[in-house]
């Protein structure tokens, strides 16, 4: 289990993982339950993703990989290539590396045309409570893939990512391959640190696949629905939690 809360505009949010029953204690204005396997209070949405199992043989998960993305891993390997894991203590001390990654993510989402942003506050809380890490692939020592993953005992789920977007496409075909080598690298590390399941963090729709969808499922994980929860504990938070559900819902 994960639970983390942060302040917002004085608003107490709380963000609940791998489980639907939130600590005794807790008492935030407004919680968000992530991928729970039953539908809780509040406003309920359902989510699909694919999960690998990381119990199984590594040979049998890397198998089940699509061809030529296993060409791609091998082949990055060759180039002067570094991909490295960062518990959330070790990015407290290479804090840098953190601001990188909330750049690049902001640059990325900015090329597309989207209003969507990094939360370094929450990230943050993440990081006091121990339950981010990440990975970060190099080349050249010049850091450009970044993952970040949500994670407790048992699982992982895929968090934030970045990388350079609007590149040359020398330098694109290379982030993509490298891209693939750091999700394999991730879920070795995983499986040697003894997390039991790798979460995609989601899937728009796996009937109808978007790009991002199709590269996911390129990996071979087992699809799987939950529920994602939007609850508010205060009459402040209950306020929110109305908006909250329609504009998601008008979107």
């Amino acid at each position: 289990m994960v639970y983390v809360e942060y302040k917002k505009h004085g608003v107490t949010i709380g963000h609940l993982w791998f489980t639907s029953i939130a600590p005794s204690m807790v008492k935030p204005d407004i919680i968000y339950t992530h991928g729970s396997e039953k539908a809780g209070g509040g406003y309920n949405t359902v989510q699909h993703t694919l999960i690998t199992d990381l119990t199984e043989d590594e040979d049998a998960i890397y198998k089940r990989i699509r061809k030529n993305y296993r060409y791609e891993i091998r082949h990055i390997a060759k180039e002067n290539v570094q991909l490295r894991y960062y518990s959330a203590s070790d990015m407290r001390e290479n804090y840098n590396l953190l601001q990188e990654f909330e750049s690049t993510y902001n640059q990325m989402y900015e090329s597309k045309g989207l209003n969507v942003k990094f939360n370094m506050p929450l990230v943050k809380k993440y990081i006091d409570e121990n339950a981010i890490c990440f990975t970060i692939a190099f080349h050249n020592e010049e850091p450009l893939v970044y993952h970040s993953y949500i994670i407790d005992k048992s699982n992982v789920r895929f968090f934030y990512s970045a990388s350079p977007f609007r590149v040359k496409n020398d330098l694109a075909t290379m982030i993509g391959q490298m891209n693939k080598a750091l999700h394999w690298f991730d879920i070795k590390k995983f499986k040697q640190m003894g997390i039991l399941l790798y979460d995609w963090g989601g899937i728009a729709n796996p009937k109808e696949p978007n790009g991002i969808d199709t590269f996911k499922m390129g990996f071979g994980g087992t699809e799987k629905k939950y529920h994602n929860n939007i609850d508010g504990l205060t009459f402040l938070g209950k306020i929110i939690a109305f908006i909250v559900n329609i504009k998601s819902n008008s979107n």
